[in-house]
């Protein structure tokens, strides 16, 4: 049985506190007025199913998603009609954006509501303490009303001045970066990154400069959370797969990051070694010294190890944060792989203890599969982040997950 469509609203105020606000009328109309935190998404930029970027939306079900559209008329028919697979309905953005809502909603996406901005809808949005912005008051100097975080009401305002009117000839197809700052990014950040870079650098928004390398950039979200929040940042992301590549690309074009990241398509070699496309060496593409080094949800070889020592650590102040799956203290891996699909082998799973014991470097002449055969990795491997190697570990513990699986969280740096 298919679950009832989502509601849609035109006269209530917007959802309540917590929710992910994706904006999807074309950029032109979100300059002109938008609640304060909503994520410009332009349903009218992506040609294609395929062209949208699906993986800046939040993980399904995780949180209450909310769809504001463009205006018009029929939205509680549309969102009737049943949708298979969303894909635009050109000249139509009513018939585009509902069958999208449906989508997603279909799809276990917990769309709160489909919300069109009808006049009444402002009056009703102000009336109920939210903040209904427009393009000037990001030039007035009131920015830090609204920081990137979870979106919330905010106090009634003094609403008296009149508003400069937005600029004639905004950018076609997404807002202007001094917009894109206040918006609230469309995804929740890993915790333990989160955690790691308030740590390291501060509270969100402050101003410290750090540069940061991102080994495994996948999708691009953690470094879009880093670059989002603290504007100090600057970074270069490395994969080896073209399709993280371009999706790194498409976040940091949509938020205006361009400027910010250097973008490497590259593998990490079990040598150290890291080559691009040719089997051209990459390493001078990776411009540091960095004060963070990333690998999250991602582990290269383990003998490229000596890189991370010789290359990436090597200065005073250096610091890495690795997390990834971990094999319970006195677990077995052959329990772990009956319990769990994934991480099926040693590739993405370390092993209690062997992040801190020391490197004997006799072991990197090992093939990976060597290394992470047993009993190698459980009683020989080390990768040597220990006192006497010259680092001080700020954090070493495990975080559960809902299914069970642990996950490491390990912070270290350099002396």
């Amino acid at each position: 049985m298919n679950a009832p469509p989502p509601p849609v609203h035109t006269l209530t105020a917007p959802p309540r506190a917590g929710t992910i606000l994706l904006d999807l009328r074309p950029a032109a109309a979100y300059e002109s007025q938008h609640l304060a935190g909503a994520f410009s998404l332009p349903l009218c930029n992506y040609a294609s199913r395929t062209a949208f970027p699906w993986f800046l939306l939040p993980e399904r079900g995780s949180v209450p998603v909310a769809l504001i559209v463009p205006p018009g008329e029929g939205y509680a028919e549309a969102v009737k009609e049943p949708a298979a697979v969303w894909e635009p309905v050109e000249g139509n953005q009513v018939a585009t954006a509902a069958r999208f809502a449906v989508h997603v909603h279909d799809r276990g996406w917990s769309v709160e509501g489909v919300y069109v901005p009808t006049p009444q809808f402002w009056v009703a949005a102000k009336e109920d303490g939210w903040d209904v912005r427009s393009a000037v008051e990001d030039e007035d100097g009131e920015r830090d009303r609204d920081r990137p975080g979870s979106v919330s009401p905010s106090p009634s305002r003094d609403r008296s001045r009149s508003p400069r009117p937005a600029p004639s000839n905004p950018a076609p197809s997404t807002v202007r970066a001094s917009l894109v700052r206040t918006m609230t990014l469309p995804f929740l950040p890993a915790p333990v990154l989160a955690a790691t870079a308030t740590q390291l650098f501060g509270a969100p928004g402050s101003p410290t400069p750090f540069r940061v390398l991102d080994l495994g950039c996948g999708a691009g979200r953690d470094l879009a959370y880093l670059l989002h929040h603290y504007p100090g940042c600057t970074a270069v992301a490395v994969d080896a797969w073209k399709g993280s590549i371009d999706r790194t690309r498409a976040v940091c074009s949509l938020l205006h990051f361009g400027d910010r990241v250097t973008l490497v398509r590259a593998k990490a070699g079990e040598q150290g070694e890291l080559r691009g496309e040719g089997g051209r060496d990459a390493w001078g593409e990776v411009t540091g010294p960095f004060e963070l080094v990333l690998l999250h949800r991602f582990l290269p070889p383990r003998t490229f190890v000596s890189a991370i020592h010789d290359r990436l650590l090597a200065q005073s102040g250096a610091r890495m944060l690795l997390s990834t799956f971990a094999l319970p203290e006195g677990g077995d891996f052959a329990a772990w792989t009956t319990r769990h699909a994934s991480p099926s082998s040693f590739i993405n799973l370390v092993h209690p203890r062997e992040l801190t014991r020391p490197l004997d470097r006799a072991l990197l002449s090992l093939k990976d599969a060597e290394v992470m055969a047993e009993p190698v990795v459980s009683e020989k491997w080390g990768w040597g982040f220990t006192s006497d190697a010259g680092y001080r570990v700020l954090r070493n513990e495990t975080v559960e997950l809902a299914d069970g699986r642990q996950l490491v969280w390990f912070v270290v740096e350099k002396i």
